[in-house]
């Protein structure tokens, strides 16, 4: 386990206790738009910078596919069931102590933590 948790749930790990309602916070791509260049081609204008042409954006996967790609291999690996909170890119999952143990090992959940407020999961 390299992530750091909370004291409440780490006791409720330590105690293998019976499922309970958790928050994933997602490992989003960065808001920035990411670029790729064709050449080194520029054009100068006088008392400007030199700009690159034949610039693209590089496609980039949005936060909502993040989080539902997410949620498949959540339910594909592990049979729970998630609610998706997009503003927050986030998800609310129902897990048993061994289930919260294997999501602590995918790479696409950054923290985990008890969800203290009912986040209406339909888990």
């Amino acid at each position: 386990m390299t992530k750091k948790l909370d004291a409440d749930l780490e006791q409720w790990l330590s105690e293998d206790g019976g499922e309970q309602e958790l928050i994933l916070e997602a490992v989003l791509p960065s808001p920035k738009l990411r670029m790729a260049r064709r050449d080194l081609v520029g054009i100068r204008m006088p008392g400007h910078i030199k700009v690159p042409v034949g610039i693209d954006a590089v496609p980039m996967e949005s936060r909502v596919e993040v989080l539902q790609k997410l949620a498949e291999r959540l339910w594909i690996e592990l049979g729970l069931s998630a609610n998706i909170l997009r503003a927050a890119g986030s998800l609310v999952v129902r897990a048993s102590a061994q289930q919260t143990r294997i999501i602590l090992d995918i790479p696409e959940v950054g923290k985990i933590r008890p969800n203290r407020v009912v986040h209406l999961c339909t888990c």
